[in-house]
């Protein structure tokens, strides 16, 4: 028996200090279209359109100021992509990461959300997106080695490529803890930055040798289930940076797996710059793909539900914020 759970995206609803930026469902109004026409559906590509099933903000290209895109490495749409297609066994739309790989690469694969504008996003944001992680990801269970890269989300401030003085990272990943058959997954996180020179120029390439700081979860992640995945990040240095991941699954209570307080910044920054994100994200070793392709799967999951705002948020959705009903409703298995 397939359950069902229900999850009701917002009205204009705030807390003080919280502004909703933008939501969406990845309804029907809403689609994927190619950023350079000549490559098409085998380069990157962006979203469009009006997702009409939930209140404004809900247009990905003017609430964005056109900033929106998805990701790839290598390209190729049919090794890997980003599509909006109906959930499994119903009529709800989902966007679907997708990374099937081939045999010969030796590169890495990533299929990434980009929000690429720190004025949009600011040095302190929250996101919510319901994920279903499909269970080809168990195939990894029997992985031989440990899986410490397998990034689900990544945040800069500031990125590493271009201008950017004093690059900082930090993200969440889905990581294999041991060596050999396991049982679970768990969410892990990092803070790493880039070596700089007084004048805040590079001098360092890799970003290993700058981990200020790592930590994994207790909490085992779901596989094969839908949950909400909240995110809450401010940027900051060590007693003030702050990163809170939470998870809930249907009706039932949330859940903090993550709650650091260190830099989320890099420690030569002198000012609140705000944040570039991966807010959704498939990001990885080719080996891991391999695995999972050799034992008859793919890399995949599914999103859904995507509300973003800018501030702390996390109270957005308690019975004294959240609305007792709202325009859109969203349906999907869990």
């Amino acid at each position: 028996m397939r359950l069902v759970a229900t999850l009701v995206l917002t009205a204009a609803v705030s807390v003080p200090g919280a502004e909703l930026v933008f939501q969406s469902g990845f309804e029907p109004d809403t689609h994927i279209v190619p950023l350079n026409s000549k490559e098409g559906l085998d380069a990157d590509v962006t979203i469009k359109g009006i997702d009409k099933s939930v209140p404004a903000p809900n247009d990905w290209v003017a609430d964005w100021n056109g900033k929106f895109k998805f990701h790839y490495t290598g390209a190729k749409h049919a090794i890997q992509h980003a599509a909006i297609v109906k959930e499994p066994g119903t009529e709800n739309s989902v966007l679907h990461f997708w990374i099937k790989g081939k045999e010969g690469r030796t590169t890495k694969y990533r299929v990434q959300a980009n929000i690429y504008d720190n004025t949009m996003c600011g040095s302190e944001l929250t996101y919510r997106v319901r994920l279903f992680i499909h269970p080809d990801f168990n195939k990894l269970k029997t992985f031989p080695g440990r899986i410490g890269w397998m990034t689900i989300a990544e945040f800069w401030n500031n990125p590493g490529w271009g201008p950017w003085k004093y690059p900082f990272r930090t993200g969440l990943g889905v990581h294999k803890i041991k060596e050999g058959p396991v049982e679970n997954f768990y969410f892990g996180s990092h803070g790493q930055k880039l070596g700089v020179d007084e004048e805040g120029n590079r001098n360092v390439k890799h970003w290993g040798p700058g981990t200020l700081w790592s930590e994994h979860s207790t909490v085992p992640v779901p596989i094969g289930r839908w949950f909400e995945l909240e995110v809450y990040l401010r940027e900051g240095d060590e007693q003030h940076g702050r990163l809170v991941v939470s998870i809930r699954e249907g009706d039932g209570p949330k859940q903090t797996v993550l709650d650091i307080t260190n830099w989320m910044q890099h420690p030569k920054a002198t000012e609140q710059d705000g944040w570039q994100i991966n807010p959704m994200k498939i990001y990885t070793h080719y080996k891991h793909v391999d695995h999972i392709r050799n034992n008859g799967g793919a890399l995949q999951c599914y999103w859904d539900d995507f509300r973003f705002w800018r501030g702390d948020a996390r109270e957005v959705g308690t019975a004294a914020t959240e609305p007792a009903s709202a325009t859109g409703a969203r349906k999907g298995g869990s």
